[in-house]
């Protein structure tokens, strides 16, 4: 296409392809197109609410905004439908529009301003309950409607500037919301057992407009039914989606013989997290009145396969939840004490349960990455990409820190001499350290030895992680 044949006030276009929407608002012409991208011809942009104002000289104050909406990985495509919400600078929604598959586009005009733009994808109106333009907010709640099951949900969110005149071009990249049980399978299940499940919790149950999970509704569980098959194995095949676990997460299998249900629940110490598909398969050893599973968590978060394995019965449970390291995750040996050194990682926190005492280690070293100019995915992924080297003397299960662990990081004892004596690099208590909550990223300063939470991860300079170990009498 020659652009020297169009003038920008001609024409509105809308590009998709391999889920990626190009929204082209007030008129702007975009001449380079990626390769996921084809052109189709659209109307000319109404008005919104926004770009009502005039200047003194009775033109109106308008900028042209073109705004690019696709999936965060290549093989992904966005979920549909799609909201778009767009607020001004007071948190007041100025125009709203529904994507109801991808040939569709959204045109518009704005007056000059900062503005928010969010969009959700996958969720339809007749399984959530959606704000409207006149209450919404990026703190909105988007809940399940009564009797019904998560959708694919994605969202995205972003600022714009709008200069009068001008054209702007905003990149919103899809980040998917839930989890999904991949499969379910059970065997050596005795024959007269009538009823089989699998269930899962605490879970998130509902998630805000900006992409955050509402701690308001943090306890939430799903119980997933199985179904004898021909073989004598009990199995669920591409089960539902689900929000992500809002703490450590707990498996529970109920089993029904003789009118009367057992249960038999193991507590891992994974976080659960978005985009992972989770399968899980066990045996049931009719002898010893015990079963043992084993689950494999899959997905761009985990970076590879994470095994959780345990065997659970009337004499209790227990497993490895994929920590693997010298000791065991559950080894019986002594468990460390808190402010101590184990194994040149430090001890930082310790909680004791029954027979069972946890640990959480922080590493020795650290490695640089400068947030500035990158977005929040590249970031992870370079994070992702630097787990393994962490592995040392036995001890893996390398992650961020979430927002309790920051809050509660032993800044003075990481930046003094003693690290250096185990071979580690001194913490900048001056500068800043990436950690995460509900799957998005945030960085935190020990200035003066206190946390400074909630910094945009724009902040973010170095990545310092940490891992837990169970210790059995």
């Amino acid at each position: 296409m020659n652009c020297n044949n169009y003038h920008p006030q001609e024409l509105f276009k809308a590009f998709f392809r391999n889920g990626c929407i190009t929204m082209l608002i007030a008129g702007a012409v975009v001449c380079m197109l990626t390769a996921c991208e084809r052109e189709l011809m659209t109307e000319e942009a109404p008005i919104s609410e926004a770009a009502s104002d005039t200047t003194t000289t009775g033109k109106k104050n308008v900028g042209q905004l073109t705004i690019v909406t696709r999936a965060a990985g290549d093989q992904e495509t966005v979920s549909y439908p799609v909201m778009v919400y767009v607020l001004n600078r007071n948190g007041k929604c100025v125009y709203t529009q529904t994507i109801n598959q991808s040939e569709e586009s959204v045109s518009t005009q704005l007056t000059s301003g900062t503005y928010q733009v969010l969009a959700i994808a996958g969720a339809t109106g007749d399984k959530y309950a959606l704000p409207s333009q006149d209450d919404v907010t990026a703190e909105s709640v988007i809940t399940l409607k009564e009797g019904s099951q998560h959708a694919d949900l994605m969202t995205a969110s972003g600022q714009v500037k709008i200069g009068r005149n001008l054209q702007n071009t905003l990149t919103l990249s899809f980040e998917r919301k839930v989890m999904q049980i991949g499969q379910i399978t059970l065997s050596d299940i005795p024959a007269e057992a009538t009823d089989v499940s699998v269930e899962l919790w605490p879970l998130y149950g509902s998630l805000q407009l900006n992409g955050e999970y509402s701690d308001e509704d943090a306890t939430g569980s799903a119980e997933i039914k199985l179904t004898r098959q021909a073989d004598g194995t009990w199995q669920h095949i591409n089960g539902p989606f689900l929000l992500p676990s809002s703490g450590k997460a707990s498996l529970t299998v109920n089993m029904t013989l003789g009118g009367v249900t057992s249960s038999y629940t193991f507590n891992t110490n994974l976080t659960l997290q978005a985009n992972s598909r989770i399968n899980i398969t066990g045996n049931y050893t009719g002898d010893a009145g015990m079963f043992a599973l084993s689950a494999v968590f899959t997905g761009a978060v985990w970076g590879e396969d994470t095994d959780i394995t345990f065997s659970f019965g009337e004499s209790g449970s227990q497993g490895d939840d994929g920590n693997n390291n010298d000791d065991g995750n559950n080894s019986s040996d002594t468990a460390p004490a808190k402010g101590t050194w184990y194994k040149d990682c430090y001890v930082f926190l310790s909680e004791t349960n029954g027979n069972s005492t946890t640990v959480t280690l922080v590493h020795k070293n650290e490695i640089d990455i400068d947030a500035t100019g990158k977005t929040e995915a590249e970031v992870k992924a370079e994070i992702e990409a630097s787990l393994p080297s962490f592995n040392i003397n036995g001890i893996t299960g390398w992650r961020l820190p979430n927002e309790t662990e920051a809050a509660q990081f032993p800044s003075v004892a990481m930046a003094t001499s003693e690290v250096a004596e185990h071979g580690g690099t001194p913490m900048n208590n001056s500068e800043h350290y990436y950690y995460e909550t509900s799957n998005n990223l945030f960085a935190f300063m020990q200035v003066g030895f206190s946390n400074n939470l909630g910094r945009s991860y724009t902040y973010g300079q170095h990545f310092r992680p940490v891992t837990t170990i169970t210790f059995n009498k």
